[in-house]
């Protein structure tokens, strides 16, 4: 697989809005639970969020959705493995989940429409939990151990799974474990231990990004994860890793116009989640709170300009229980952010789980 070639030359886009513009309120809580909540995604409404509740009778998660406007939860399904994260379809207001069980604990994907409908199973065998929804919101995109990536067609959904449209065939099962599409559905990364690659959609070709290494040895290959396209197209962002046992890097910001790679240091302390604001370049990152683990596993939160790797705090005063893992989400519309907010008793002692939401302005 070649190296991807960029323009070089080209000028780095001037990033339009300043990060000190941004002015966030006191966080509000709108969600508790006596057990664990997730975050998974905001959905396009507006006002409704995707959700994973711990359940207590036994190991697993019910899967729903919470209406921020009128309280209401609704039940899709349950599961009893909590790796990778259900994604909502909207074309069938539904949500296509992973989930494995003892004892082979291979990976089944399925679709759930409410407690109304029967969950329908649509693909064995995956290589990862990970999933990808198609730009077009028809097709689910997953990765099979035999037969590389896969596109589901959701309308179609008892139509065995397809080789995704573009691609030419390579012989990757089992290799690649993740991968997501840029807006306008021309390009798709992928990424797993192997590598990160772009594939061109419309030509099928694929070329690497050379993420670097750490070292030498079979496990000196920096590896991505958490990979995610920037609104316009242009920056891919992703955390970074090497060696085994993974041994965690930086959040690192890829060009793909100019090719230039930039890792994004916070004074020592590890990135675990990030996600772009709907109107700009601009990145919501959870990095450690204290890098001393003793002191509990709180967050705080902080702002990434991709154009000029500036960052900044926000909400500084507050620390948020394990928010890289149980979510922290802007909205579609960029005008407020969800985070998890549990009320624990350091180091690890949660008296409440709890879900809030904060409220994004921009001064000028």
């Amino acid at each position: 697989i070649p190296p991807c070639e960029f323009e070089v030359q080209a000028q780095p886009m001037s990033s339009d809005s300043s990060l000190d513009a941004y002015v966030f309120s006191e966080p509000e809580v709108v969600l508790t639970s006596t057990t664990a909540i997730r975050l998974f995604q905001w959905l396009p409404d507006g006002h409704t969020w995707l959700i994973g509740r711990a359940m207590t009778e036994r190991a697993g998660e019910y899967i729903e959705t919470f209406d921020l406007v009128t309280g209401e939860i609704k039940r899709y399904a349950e599961r009893r493995s909590s790796a990778g994260k259900p994604i909502w379809l909207s074309s069938e207001q539904a949500v296509a989940f992973v989930d494995s069980m003892p004892p082979d604990y291979t990976k089944v994907l399925y679709l759930a429409r409410g407690e109304d409908s029967p969950v329908e199973e649509l693909a064995t065998d995956l290589a990862s939990s990970l999933l990808s929804l198609s730009p077009d919101g028809r097709s689910v995109i997953y990765f099979s151990n035999t037969q590389g990536m896969q596109s589901l067609e959701l309308r179609q959904a008892t139509v065995p799974g397809s080789p995704a449209t573009g691609w030419t065939g390579r012989a990757i099962a089992g290799r690649v474990y993740g991968g997501v599409w840029r807006a306008d559905g021309q390009k798709v990364a992928m990424y797993g231990k192997d590598g990160l690659y772009l594939v061109d959609q419309v030509t099928g070709a694929m070329c690497e990004i050379d993420l670097g290494r750490v070292g030498a040895g079979e496990y000196s290959k920096v590896r991505a994860s958490n990979v995610t396209w920037s609104t316009d197209g242009r920056y891919l962002a992703m955390l970074t890793s090497y060696g085994n046992p993974v041994q965690f890097l930086s959040l690192k910001i890829v060009d793909t116009l100019t090719g230039k790679l930039y890792d994004v240091e916070f004074d020592g302390r590890f990135a675990y989640s990030i996600g772009w604001s709907p109107s700009n370049n601009i990145l919501l990152t959870t990095i450690d709170a204290n890098p001393d683990p003793s002191l509990g596993s709180f967050d705080s939160l902080c702002l990434v300009d991709a154009a000029t790797y500036s960052v900044r705090p926000i909400l500084p005063e507050h620390q948020f229980f394990a928010a890289g893992y149980f979510g922290a989400l802007w909205s579609p519309d960029g005008k407020t952010v969800g985070v998890a907010c549990s009320d624990v008793v350091p180091p690890d002692e949660v008296i409440e789980w709890r879900v809030c939401t904060t409220s994004v302005e921009m001064q000028r």
